[in-house]
């Protein structure tokens, strides 16, 4: 999937918001409509950047929602389509490197069965959800983007405070990791928040000042990467936990407790 589009400087803050939201929300539909006939997992991924690409333009936007978004919850699928990625990135990128010296072991055999297992019942609850999305609903899309209102705003200066605001967010909420006792969920926040700055100085760029801009987006960058690495780790081992010991397991083979 190629970046997120940048904003035309010289057009005002509702058409921006229109066209940046409208291409996130398109590539969203696109990815959710070939899901079912594809197993891809660049699919998947390409859906859960979409949708948080465009969570990031409307917090950056904060647009004045006139008519009512035409998909009034989709928790449940969002949570499907992260439940899937997970899954993919266990079996088919986390395990292998962690088990890489013996991929024929039996505890490699089962826990990739075991996923297999996970991934297959997963991505059919995914293609369910999917296919309870209205039509009419998104055709009301179109209607709904043009009808949205932006406050206006000096733009640089806009710019420059929304930059501010999530370096100073991601900042306090890294330090904070750093200093408490470790937490899974106080990393996973640090994380989300360095992907809410990359992908808002990629919208962003064309107002914001190179010498500002380029050194934060790479540091967002590499701490998203690293950090998604462990949670990859962790999310692993997490799975692993759900599933159902074989009757005769293996003796070098994970011991997961129940699920809680």
């Amino acid at each position: 999937m190629s970046k997120t589009s940048a904003l035309d400087p010289k057009a005002s803050c509702s058409r921006n918001a229109q066209r940046l939201l409208g291409e996130s929300l398109d590539r969203f539909f696109e990815c959710l409509q070939a899901i079912p006939s594809s197993e891809a997992p660049e699919l998947i991924r390409q859906a859960r950047r979409a949708w948080r690409r465009y969570r990031v333009l409307w917090h950056l936007f904060q647009p004045v929602d006139t008519l009512g978004t035409p998909w009034a919850d989709l928790s449940p699928l969002l949570k499907l389509l992260g439940l899937v990625r997970d899954l993919d990135v266990a079996r088919l990128e986390t395990l292998p490197l962690r088990l890489k010296a013996a991929p024929l072991s039996p505890a490699y055999l089962w826990a990739q069965q075991a996923l297999q297992e996970l991934s297959d019942s997963a991505r059919l609850q995914l293609i369910d959800q999917i296919a309870t999305l209205q039509p009419p609903k998104l055709h009301h899309l179109t209607h709904w983007l043009a009808a949205l209102q932006i406050k206006t705003q000096h733009p640089k200066s806009w710019a420059s405070a929304s930059a501010r605001k999530w370096v100073d967010a991601l900042t306090r909420s890294y330090e904070e990791a750093q200093i408490q006792p470790f937490s899974a969920k106080r990393w996973h926040l640090v994380r989300l928040r360095a992907k809410r700055l990359r992908y808002g100085i990629e919208v962003l760029k064309p107002l914001l000042p190179h010498r500002l801009a380029a050194p934060w987006h790479l540091r967002a960058h590499q701490l998203q990467i690293r950090l998604g690495q462990e949670r990859d780790a962790l999310r692993l081992t997490e799975l692993l936990q759900c599933t159902a010991c074989p009757p005769k397991r293996p003796p070098d083979s994970p011991s997961p407790p129940p699920c809680s």
